[in-house]
């Protein structure tokens, strides 16, 4: 009978460790991540794929992980000006999480009546760095979008949130705010 559905357990698709083959594009995108925040981005700079080789060993990333990750487009990114930059500051911050509170009118249009409510946003920021004592805030993005106004569209919010975060909680001014895309192989200003 229709009505007597077993609803102990839904699932829209089988667990990672149970799927063989290549990963998802999401899954590649977690991979290159997990490979962002563990890498020693001086080894990464010499040699992306022996400092993927290295973390695959730690155990930080599984074979699979490694196997999806795109070696042309992170040997792209270690020869960007971004990474120079980056190699360079003497205070690098990866996956800085925060917690703030703002104000609701803040995030919403429209809900000027509660400026005294206040919100809790919590998030984690890919990486920032010193550069001439001011911050700069990098988001990386595995997207397939075609265009940096599209990757704006999507993420300027976000970024400028983490802007927001990394101030206040830092201390520091953010003087620049990146999305960094591993498609489209450079490095995307947000105001």
């Amino acid at each position: 009978d229709r009505n007597s559905v077993d609803r102990d357990y839904f699932a829209v698709s089988a667990p990672s460790f149970l799927l063989e083959g290549s990963l998802s594009g999401a899954q590649r995108g977690i991979a290159t991540h997990t490979f962002m925040q563990y890498a020693d981005y001086s080894k990464a700079a010499e040699n992306p794929e022996a400092e993927i080789e290295r973390l695959k060993n730690m155990g930080i990333i599984t074979p699979q992980q490694a196997e999806g990750i795109n070696r042309n487009q992170v040997a792209e990114f270690f020869t960007s000006t971004l990474a120079k930059r980056i190699l360079s500051s003497d205070t690098v911050m990866r996956e800085k999480k925060f917690t703030i509170e703002i104000p609701i009118s803040e995030m919403y249009e429209g809900f000027e009546q509660f400026s005294d409510e206040l919100m809790m946003i919590q998030g984690i920021a890919d990486c920032a760095f010193l550069e001439n004592g001011e911050l700069i805030v990098v988001d990386y993005k595995t997207d397939r979008l075609d265009s940096e106004e599209l990757f704006r569209e999507k993420y300027s919010a976000q970024v400028l949130l983490y802007k927001k975060a990394l101030a206040l909680c830092t201390g520091y001014n953010v003087k620049q705010t990146l999305l960094y895309s591993f498609h489209l192989g450079r490095e995307i200003e947000v105001d």
